[in-house]
């Protein structure tokens, strides 16, 4: 429940323990709502380990800065730890303090809540459950002030062992994205020319780690099945990670490299998006996925998997088809549909304005402020 915005400036921390490399999407998150809040007029602090990226473009971008170590599982009863935190807090007269990780969690809320920090919020973006532990149950009880969640999976999977966590001091903000990005790009690059891409073959594009949650494995199968059914289709898969391997040895096996694309590491995922027909989004569990919003925004209908808060972002038939979790022949079934029985640039148009209504960044950082202030 968001509470009347009330106008004041506000130091807001964020307070982060990815590493040298890692930047994803809390990450991104926490970059992109900073710099929003100050250009509100808010003032935000990263907390970050020194060599991460968030740590750099922080420095860049001219924000509040202090470097930190790796905050470990214990981190929240090391005493020498907190208190640096505490008197940094403290010095800075921190109004709000936003942490989405485990370790952040309870290491912040122990800090912000001896230095008196006004709000203590955790944002959570996996739709994981937060462990049955009693130290866990005691500081979101007593300690937590704002429970954000990105979707009412994360919510339900999150809160699972909290019954008794009040529901006043929970929020469900979505993730958003910037509309007119992804909605009126020029184009960076000719993929269709960069790929050797006949204008008669449809592009497929699937975007994100090259991981076992994003379930391009399934993906892979379902092109195999599709193949029989249609012919003039090419799938990009856009990005790397540590499945990279495995998942081109199967591409191998299958004689699938004529209907499957490897992009590595992408600068052009706009120009990309703009370029493709629709969509695979086959992940195993998600928070709530900025590619698959990114895709609306860009007027692309998804086929995506029923799995944790897909189900809120895609309606069958509207901006897209939703197939069954793991499932390789209803991924193959979906899509098909998708390139044969189904008006794609309707489609697409719908994506657009549930895109426009749903999940703008401008509604996100409103929201956001919103729970800082209240």
């Amino acid at each position: 429940m968001i509470r009347k915005q009330v106008s004041k400036i506000s130091n807001i921390a964020f307070l982060n323990n990815s590493g040298a490399g890692d930047y994803g999407g809390v990450e991104k998150w926490i970059f992109k709502i900073s710099k929003a809040l100050q250009e509100k007029g808010h003032q935000p602090f990263i907390i970050a380990r020194d060599k991460s990226l968030l740590l750099q473009k922080a420095k860049q971008e001219g924000f509040n800065y202090k470097m930190i170590s790796k905050i470990g599982s214990s981190t929240f009863v090391n005493p020498l730890r907190v208190l640096k935190l505490f008197n940094y807090l403290k010095e800075n007269k921190i109004d709000a303090l936003f942490f989405c990780s485990s370790p952040t969690f309870k290491f912040g809320s122990v800090a912000a809540k001896l230095a008196g920090v006004n709000n203590i919020i955790y944002r959570r973006g996996s739709a994981i459950p937060i462990k049955d532990k009693f130290y866990n149950k005691y500081l979101m009880n007593n300690y937590i002030t704002t429970f954000i969640s990105n979707s009412k999976a994360t919510k339900e999977k999150s809160l699972k062992y909290l019954n008794d966590f009040e529901n006043e001091k929970v929020e469900l903000i979505y993730n958003g994205v910037d509309i007119d990005k992804f909605g009126d790009v020029e184009l960076e690059t000719n993929i269709r020319k960069e790929f050797n891409i006949s204008n008669d073959k449809l592009v497929i594009v699937n975007v994100g780690r090259l991981h076992k949650q994003k379930g391009q494995n399934y993906l892979i199968e379902a092109v195999n099945k599709l193949k029989s059914k249609l012919n003039e289709f090419v799938v990009l898969l856009v990005g790397e990670g540590p499945m990279e391997d495995t998942l081109k040895n199967k591409v191998k096996e299958l004689n699938l490299e004529e209907y499957i694309i490897f992009t590595g590491f992408r600068n052009d995922i706009a120009s990309i998006l703009k370029q493709a027909d629709f969509m695979t989004h086959t992940a195993l569990w998600e928070g709530c996925p900025w590619v698959v919003l990114e895709a609306l925004a860009a007027g692309l209908p998804v086929v995506a998997t029923d799995s944790s808060s897909l189900p809120e972002i895609i309606s069958n038939g509207e901006n897209g088809y939703l197939a069954q979790d793991q499932n390789a022949n209803d991924i193959a079934q979906k899509m098909l549909k998708m390139c044969t029985k189904t008006d794609i640039k309707l489609l697409g148009k719908n994506a657009k304005k549930i895109a426009q209504d749903r999940f703008s960044f401008d509604r996100v950082v409103t929201q956001t402020e919103e729970c800082i202030l209240k």
